[in-house]
């Protein structure tokens, strides 16, 4: 198993005691991003991830659809910079 593979480079899961937050996720079929992207959102919440205000704005887009009735919708991870607008 992918967890098993993590255990030979020292990366202990949580579930199994250690300190690293694990999601099991399918890119194929999409399973499990959901959870992906609230255990990302708890993590930086916890260690008080910040990234500096000033400066251009800086991200990736983390997915994006049309909404029928308010147009674009995308879900962004700003990088750096603060996103106004």
């Amino acid at each position: 198993s992918v967890k098993q593979q993590l255990m030979n480079y020292d990366i202990m899961p949580e579930e199994w005691g250690g300190d690293n937050l694990v999601s099991e996720i399918s890119a194929k079929s999409g399973a499990g991003v959901d959870g992906l992207l609230e255990n990302v959102l708890l993590q930086a919440e916890i260690l008080e991830c910040t990234a500096p205000t000033d400066g251009q704005v800086r991200g990736v887009v983390v997915e994006s659809r049309m909404d029928k009735y308010r147009g674009p919708i995308t879900t962004l991870l700003v990088q750096s910079g603060t996103l106004k607008k």
